[in-house]
């Protein structure tokens, strides 16, 4: 047996070029071999090779070279009966390496920009595919800061049944609030009576010489018309949906006319007022929360003042900042943290009811701003600081 031409490949026919093949015929243990092993043999494995089966070994060939060798069993027909053929095929491992890395360098570049323009092509759609979420939150803040009361119906149709399930919530929720308005103010208007009557009952009482009584009564009346009063700017705080609430509201308009009224009564006429407020200065909140919070916070500084009350405002970056000193005994920061808490009176000696600076803080949780309480300068006295950031 033998071939009757060379093979295509030229490196078969070069000793040790890396490249070899070698065919043994089963029944006569003829075998052939390329003119590249030269004197050497493929050291096959003598495993159970079935014919058309293909075995792919990894072996040392001339030199002790690694090689990767195919084997193949075939049936060659001839004149003296179907030989069987064990055909294996070997190149150096060194060479497939070489072209695997020589692939992976060439591919890498094309890997890398590829990967690039994937990434890129992924960041761009989910921006353009996340755009209508980010006008919606916008929309959303909107409605938040009391901008608008609705969102705007053009968004695209993806997002439209979210943007109608919202404004029928926000619908819902202003009939909710215009009901608990409207609640209390029949409230309100249904105890004027009562009340009415009440201080009646207490004056002809002290007319017909029961002071005691008559005391008393006014002081049940008085005590249950600052109550009303307390609920129902609770209920206007807490239901607001006018959106004027995120409308700037100048500092010292408010302040110089809170400043005159006290001015004008028994314990304000004595007081030394220090105001210093930048006429640029703002709160973002409704005016009538303005006039009830710092009307509230003045008066507390006026009944515990002993002479003079400090009203400054300052800028601090994106903040406005109100500060509110008096001279006056002060508090430990556990007490001062206490009389912000609804019905908390530190001193019963004192008047009221212990519901001023209970408003004083659900007005500024209300709007955003953040209140503190600290020693004044030189440790007597109160300062009160309001801030607020833009």
């Amino acid at each position: 047996m033998r071939l009757t031409r060379d093979l295509a490949d030229p490196r078969f026919a070069q000793p040790l070029s890396g490249l070899y093949w070698m065919i043994s015929v089963h029944q006569r243990g003829q075998v052939l071999r390329s003119r590249s092993l030269w004197d050497d043999t493929l050291d096959l494995p003598s495993d159970d090779l079935e014919p058309g089966a293909v075995h792919r070994h990894r072996l040392d060939g001339p030199g002790g070279t690694p090689l990767i060798v195919r084997e193949q069993r075939v049936q060659h027909p001839s004149p003296q009966g179907a030989r069987s053929l064990r055909v294996a095929v070997a190149i150096e491992a060194a060479e497939i390496e070489d072209a695997r890395r020589d692939y992976a360098l060439a591919i890498l570049p094309s890997l890398g920009l590829l990967a690039a323009a994937l990434i890129a092509a992924a960041v761009a759609q989910a921006f353009v595919g996340l755009r209508p979420l980010r006008r919606l939150e916008r929309d959303v803040a909107a409605v938040r800061s009391g901008a608008t009361r609705q969102l705007p119906v053009d968004h695209p149709d993806e997002v439209m049944p979210l943007v109608t399930a919202v404004n029928d919530l926000l619908q819902e929720q202003e009939k909710a609030i215009d009901h608990a308005r409207a609640r209390a103010a029949d409230l309100a208007h249904g105890l004027k009576t009562p009340l009415t009557v009440l201080r009646a009952l207490g004056q002809r009482l002290r007319r017909g010489g029961e002071e005691g009584a008559a005391d008393d009564i006014e002081a049940i009346g008085a005590d249950m018309r600052r109550q009303v009063e307390h609920q129902l700017v609770l209920t206007r705080i807490r239901t607001r949906s006018d959106g004027r609430a995120g409308e700037p509201c100048p500092l010292g308009e408010t302040i110089d006319r809170l400043v005159r009224t006290l001015r004008q009564t028994p314990a304000g006429e004595a007081v030394v007022w220090q105001v210093d407020v930048p006429a640029t200065a703002s709160f973002r909140i409704d005016r009538s929360d303005l006039t009830e919070m710092l009307g509230n916070l003045l008066e507390n500084a006026v009944k515990w003042t002993t002479s003079r009350i400090a009203v400054r405002v300052r800028e601090e970056g994106r903040a406005t900042v109100l500060e509110i000193t008096d001279d006056g005994p002060g508090m430990p920061p556990e007490q001062a943290e206490q009389a912000f808490r609804r019905g908390v009176r530190l001193d019963e000696r004192r008047p009221g009811h212990g519901l001023g600076l209970s408003i004083v803080s659900e007005i500024c949780a209300a709007n955003g701003i953040d209140v503190t309480t600290a020693p004044a300068e030189g440790g007597r006295g109160l300062l009160v600081r309001l801030t607020q950031v833009a």
